[in-house]
């Protein structure tokens, strides 16, 4: 699969409250919340100088009380403006992989498993108490999810009717896109983050879908051994820079 179509999918899968086109780079905006839902994504030719779309970029953040957050690839373009950014002394963050894996037939028990296909006030509450979002953060997530609600479909893991783990799944492009896989700290190591994956990539196949694909970062070592148990592999790495 492209690299830039992925991106695109994880866009759309994530999508901002707002979003423009200014010359060629991707200009993200949610309110704060999440580095993907507030960044700049220079992913298409453009023509203006630089220097000029640098500063145009940190007004627009600025304004809204935000640090200009660039999201990098290792491509041609993404690299000469991560080494102008190196130099205007923006910070390098969040080294991420991207991997993808056929999705297969899994023998797998899937009790114990709640699945809901629409927004889920359910595993909206599990999340942004697990997470201890803010009220503000809370609202914008709410409205992250339900603007890309048609594809969406919620995992929620229960063990003596107690929600312990959740994921979501995303479904655009005959694609599997497997996000905000998360297990509660007191019962993590046994397991349970697998099941969840398991029970994503069972619904995927369910519905003919033939690849998943997902973001780890680089140094979350359990998690990339457990997606390489899975199946998975590197696709291509992102990064951020972020204004000091």
């Amino acid at each position: 699969m492209d690299i830039k179509n992925i991106e695109y999918m994880l866009m759309r899968n994530w999508p901002a409250l707002k979003q423009e086109i200014y010359d060629g780079w991707i200009i993200r905006y949610s309110e704060g919340y999440t580095k993907l839902g507030n960044t700049v994504a220079p992913y298409y030719e453009s023509f203006f100088e630089h220097d000029e779309k640098f500063k145009y970029c940190e007004n627009y953040f600025e304004s809204k009380g935000l640090k200009v957050c660039y999201r990098l690839l290792e491509e041609k373009n993404c690299l000469q403006i991560d080494k102008e950014l190196a130099e205007r002394n923006y910070s390098k963050e969040e080294m991420t992989s991207v991997q993808e894996a056929k999705l297969i037939d899994i023998k797998f028990d899937a009790k114990n498993f709640v699945l809901e296909n629409e927004f889920s006030e359910y595993w909206y509450e599990f999340f942004i108490r697990e997470m201890k979002l803010t009220e503000k953060n809370s609202n914008t997530l709410k409205k992250i999810l339900k603007k890309s609600d048609h594809n969406n479909f919620y995992i929620l893991k229960k063990i003596n009717n107690k929600i312990i783990a959740g994921g979501l799944g995303v479904i655009e492009e005959e694609k599997l896109g497997i996000h905000h896989v998360y297990v509660c700290p007191s019962v993590r190591g046994q397991g349970y983050g697998e099941e969840v994956v398991k029970r994503i990539m069972l619904e995927g196949r369910s519905r003919n879908i033939e690849y998943a694909y997902l973001q780890v970062p680089i140094d979350n070592t359990s998690a990339i051994n457990l997606y390489k148990k899975l199946g998975f592999k590197e696709i291509y790495r992102y990064w951020y820079r972020v204004k000091k």
